[in-house]
């Protein structure tokens, strides 16, 4: 048995799967800084930064354990 990180076949070319989960997650927090300027929410974020940062996080490793977690 051997073990192998998991990859996406993307374009004809072999991507590995934290790549893609961490393009996701990145524009999540970016849907999600629209989403909060639209309904003006964003104003009262006090670190931006960091909020939007964790934000990305949280998705990418949600969207790993969803797709390949146990």
């Amino acid at each position: 048995m051997q073990a192998a990180a998991p990859t996406f076949s993307l374009f004809g070319a072999f991507f590995p799967a934290w790549l893609v989960c961490a393009v996701a997650g990145i524009v999540g927090a970016l849907s999600l800084r629209v989403a909060f300027s639209v309904i003006q929410l964003d104003d009262g974020i006090p670190f931006k930064l960091l909020t939007y940062t964790c934000a990305a996080l949280a998705i990418d490793c949600g969207l790993w354990l969803l797709l390949f977690g146990p």
